[in-house]
């Protein structure tokens, strides 16, 4: 009876610790994405691409957003943690499988764009998706790899994206300079396609000393094909 009581309020004092550290990651920013994911709030917003020289829509890049409730979430709120805590995996899962579904709305001729962080390769999470969705309309689905964050192992990943390349779809590197790999993605995984970075766009026709990289970029690109 003696030892009862302070039992009693070790445990209490530990179901209060307990409480409130649960109460604190339900209100923390992965949280509430991991509610936004159960919930599905996160949506596909598709930005049209435009064929400047025939002057038509040929594809869509497709931007998540997050729909929470009345608000509208901006991704700079919410991408970097999604990305650092894994969680964007799932995001991106569930926007593939909603584009999927939208493209009976689309011309055939026109495509999407969606983007994927290396992971989602390594993993082989996006393969087992895809295989999961029947391996879908592969001529109208891309994807753009992130330089955010690295490949572990480019081998491996070389063999998953030969693999999905085999199917049909076709990958870019997103925001190409900006991050991780550049041009170590083009010799290494086969990727044909390059996304250079609005910051090196921005540069065309002034005196920028950036211009100097976009022109290497461009070079580097007319060589490898």
């Amino acid at each position: 009876i003696y030892w009862g009581y302070p039992i009693a309020l070790a445990i209490g004092i530990l179901l209060s610790i307990f409480y409130l550290k649960f109460r604190n990651y339900k209100n923390s920013i992965q949280g509430l994405i991991l509610k936004g994911i159960k919930d599905k709030q996160f949506i596909p917003y598709y930005q049209a691409i435009l064929d400047s020289r025939e002057e038509r829509v040929v594809g869509y890049e497709i931007l998540v957003r997050w729909c929470k409730g009345k608000e509208m979430v901006p991704p700079n709120e919410f991408v970097g943690p999604a990305e650092t805590s894994g969680l964007i995996i799932q995001i991106t899962n569930q926007i593939i499988k909603k584009v999927i579904d939208d493209l009976e709305q689309f011309d055939v001729q026109q495509w999407v764009s969606i983007n994927i962080v290396p992971a989602h390769i390594e993993s082989g999470v996006l393969a087992e998706t895809l295989k999961e969705l029947n391996w879908p309309t592969t001529k109208q689905i891309h994807f753009e790899i992130t330089e955010r964050t690295p490949f572990i192992n480019i081998e491996n990943a070389g063999r998953a994206l030969s693999h999905l390349m085999a199917k049909g779809y076709k990958f870019k590197i997103d925001d190409f300079g900006t991050g991780y790999g550049g041009y170590s993605y083009i010799q290494n995984l086969g990727i044909s396609c390059i996304k250079i970075d609005k910051m090196f766009i921005d540069t065309i026709g002034t005196d920028d000393l950036k211009i100097k990289v976009l022109n290497s970029i461009i070079l580097s690109a007319q060589e490898a094909n």
